[in-house]
């Protein structure tokens, strides 16, 4: 469509308009058939009695109900519901702003056309066309982070995996990894997001018991920081997977040092 737009402007327009037309008459149609439908003398509202005598009317025997199975007993079902498929659907209404908005910032006579009775003029407003509204959102998305199941993902959130790693360890090993809570990355950005956290902990710890959550300076920068920092050190050098040991023991395997996981290789079966 864009690039249509960039070679035949003219033809581009002309197709806009003509799906804009196709989409008013489909509407008329239908406003006209319903209101049809609404009067006892007219052709639709007679055609809507006959087949109903018909099917009032039909083979008496017992037989086994397949109506509805095929497509053409689809199209009798709309012939004598006065409302099945005869209204406006949102997908049609929200096609025709589409088109009528596009016609409007690039059909300067469908802008003339579309004046108002007192000669006033619609301007078109890009910034409102492309603004997200927000509402609940901007609570949801961070709660994603506790509550994954909100989205349909039957993982534990940020809590209660910290909850499942403490319960690994002895009371007094826990004491201690909860007096150094850190957080980082982008999402430790959210409002209050320290504070739920905090509230987090007082719930799964023992009465009266004590913890600390640190925040980073720079959430968002601080792993590329710590990374860039660990670079530049002599550790690199030392710690750093070699070729022959990648192409020896696979991607998996990783040298352990004072800031990495405890390397466990994948069993072989």
């Amino acid at each position: 469509m864009d690039e249509k737009r960039k070679t035949d402007f003219q033809g581009w327009l002309s197709d806009i308009r003509l799906k804009r037309q196709d989409l008013l008459e489909s509407r008329s149609q239908r406003r006209q058939r319903r209101a049809d439908m609404a009067k006892r003398r007219t052709q639709a509202s007679q055609q809507r009695m006959k087949i109903l005598s018909q099917l009032a009317a039909g083979n008496k025997k017992k037989k086994e109900d397949t109506f509805g199975q095929n497509d053409e007993d689809w199209n009798v079902y709309k012939e004598i519901n006065k409302e099945a498929g005869e209204s406006d659907s949102e997908a049609d209404q929200e096609k025709l702003e589409e088109l009528e908005t596009m016609l409007r910032e690039y059909d300067e006579d469908f802008a003339k056309e579309t004046e108002g009775q007192d000669g006033s003029r619609f301007v078109f407003d890009i910034a409102e066309y492309y603004k997200l509204h927000v509402g609940l959102e901007r609570m949801r998305v961070p709660e994603l982070l506790f509550q994954p199941s909100m989205m349909g993902l039957e993982q534990a959130g940020i809590s209660e995996t910290l909850e499942f790693m403490m319960n690994k360890y002895a009371a007094e090993t826990q004491n201690q990894l909860v007096q150094h809570v850190f957080l980082t990355g982008s999402g430790a950005s959210f409002p209050n997001f320290k504070e739920r956290m905090e509230r987090d902990l007082l719930a799964m710890r023992p009465f009266q018991s004590t913890f600390s959550v640190y925040r980073a300076d720079d959430p968002v920068l601080d792993a590329w920081l710590g990374a860039r920092k660990w670079a530049l050190s002599p550790y690199i050098n030392t710690h750093s997977v070699t070729r022959a040991e990648y192409e020896e023991k696979g991607g998996e395997y990783l040298k352990e040092h004072m800031v990495t996981n405890q390397y466990i290789p994948t069993p072989v079966l």
